[in-house]
């Protein structure tokens, strides 16, 4: 089993995240809807993997992955994964883990499968 945070502006995929999650055994530690939620939630409860929207708001550009590097910076080597990136330039999808060492990228796949990947 493994403590989850998942980061996602959308009510409709983060219930979903959840539901799937806590059904295959995991266990999420904290379910967020912004940046600045997300890195509090990584530094109190330092999950095992954090799943995180990369667009949100305000601008729903990057914030959610800005907030996965901030986490990442406050507690090091924290786990990220990210939700699908509808709509990414591939260099730009392909040029993010360069500088989020260790972060899965979810383009191609279901979260689960990343998390159990990843692990």
């Amino acid at each position: 089993m493994l403590k989850v945070a998942v980061a996602d502006d959308s009510v409709l995929l983060r219930e979903g995240l959840i539901r799937l999650l806590t059904e295959n055994g995991h266990d999420v530690v904290a379910a967020v809807g912004d940046g600045p939620s997300l890195v509090r939630a990584v530094e109190v409860h330092r999950p095992d993997v954090s799943v995180v929207d990369v667009r949100m708001p305000p601008s729903h550009t990057d914030e959610g992955l800005r907030a996965a590097v901030e986490a990442r910076r406050r507690v090091p080597r924290s786990p990220i994964s990210s939700t699908p990136w509808t709509g990414w330039r591939p260099e730009v999808r392909c040029s993010i883990p360069t500088w989020l060492p260790n972060c899965c990228c979810g383009a191609d796949g279901t979260t689960l499968a990343l998390v159990r990947r990843f692990w």
